[in-house]
């Protein structure tokens, strides 16, 4: 679960903004686990950044990067 906070995180400082904040915590909960809706990732975010929100925001757990490979993507990233 950390690393797909993480990703909601770096969404988080991309958009500044707290996605499903009109929501109620109940309303979250199910999208994000019954419905498995994420926030929209803008066509303007760096695209390395928005590649490694998606691979923290993976489904299954086992196939989301560790926080080393989080760490070393984001030294490799280009944020122009």
């Amino acid at each position: 679960m950390d690393i797909y906070s993480f990703g909601m995180i770096l969404w988080e400082l991309e958009n500044v903004q707290v996605p499903f904040e009109i929501e109620s915590p109940e309303s979250v909960f199910k999208l994000l686990t019954k419905n498995k809706v994420r926030p929209l990732i803008n066509k303007s975010t760096n695209r390395s950044l928005a590649l490694l929100i998606r691979r923290c925001w993976q489904d299954n757990s086992e196939k989301r990067p560790s926080m080393l490979k989080v760490i070393d993507s984001l030294k490799l990233a280009e944020f122009n």
